[in-house]
């Protein structure tokens, strides 16, 4: 069982995940009921816990945590980095604060690539070994999969942040 969480420049939905399909209802939220980022991590793991509790499960039965984020970010380091669309978050370590307050791996990545292989795996473009997704909502992005693996660019660096 997994958490996939769709983070956008306005709002985020929520959602227990096994294997490729959602599980039960899902959950919203808007960017702007979030002061700050410590905040929205707040938020994500209360949200979390709300699912969690509604399929009746704990922390422990979950795999990880997924998110599909706006960028630029670091997808190794879970950073998300100057990205125009979502200020609260700007140079900020989302995955590992989020893992630090649930003790459940967070990977993250462009929400883009996270669409586009959603498509790839179990949606239109399912089996097709080329798939290129565009996202258009507060921004606009662009990814690809080739063959069950999403094209990427190399991280940025941000080694001047704290």
């Amino acid at each position: 069982m997994r958490i996939g969480v769709d983070l956008g420049g306005t709002k985020v939905s929520m959602g227990l995940v096994e294997g490729h399909q959602v599980v039960g209802a899902t959950r919203r939220f808007l960017i702007s009921s979030c002061r700050d980022a410590a905040d929205l991590v707040a938020k994500l793991k209360s949200t979390a816990e709300e699912l969690l509790t509604a399929a009746g499960l704990s922390w422990s039965d979950l795999e990880f945590i997924g998110i599909g984020s706006p960028g630029p970010l670091d997808y190794k380091t879970g950073w998300v980095l100057q990205t125009p669309n979502l200020k609260i978050v700007v140079n900020y370590p989302l995955g590992p604060r989020l893992q630090e307050i649930t003790q459940v791996p967070v990977l993250i990545n462009n929400d883009a690539n996270c669409f586009t292989l959603g498509e790839q795996k179990a949606g239109e473009g399912k089996g097709l070994d080329y798939v290129l997704g565009a996202t258009l909502g507060t921004g606009f992005g662009l990814g690809f999969v080739y063959q069950g693996k999403y094209s990427m660019a190399p991280p940025a660096r941000h080694s001047n942040l704290p």
